[in-house]
């Protein structure tokens, strides 16, 4: 006798493979803010184009905070590079959880 889901071979075209379920929402994160799945091209270029921003502004923190901490405060690169990556990191994080992951 065959398992009841394994199809017979006059149904092996009609097989249907097993989908996974996606949640809808993730959790609650520190903000209070609940990220929803896309639910529209717009949406998702919204996403899109508010991620690559807030990189941006990460990006151009970690940097202008190096520069200014190795060239005006003589501090050590390695030094300035730690602080910087620091605080690329956290502007990177409080932005994603205010601009990207909004409902």
């Amino acid at each position: 006798m065959k398992p009841a889901n394994h199809p017979r071979r006059e149904d092996a075209g009609a097989l249907e493979l097993p989908v996974r379920s996606i949640p809808v929402s993730c959790e609650t994160s520190v903000f209070g803010l609940r990220c929803s799945m896309f639910t529209s091209i717009a949406t998702v270029r919204r996403r899109l184009m508010a991620f690559g921003m807030v990189e941006l502004i990460g990006t151009l923190t970690h940097y202008l905070a190096f520069v200014s901490l190795v060239k005006i405060w003589a501090i050590h690169p390695a030094t300035a590079t730690t602080v910087g990556f620091a605080l690329g990191a956290l502007i990177n994080y409080l932005l994603n959880c205010r601009a990207v992951c909004t409902t």
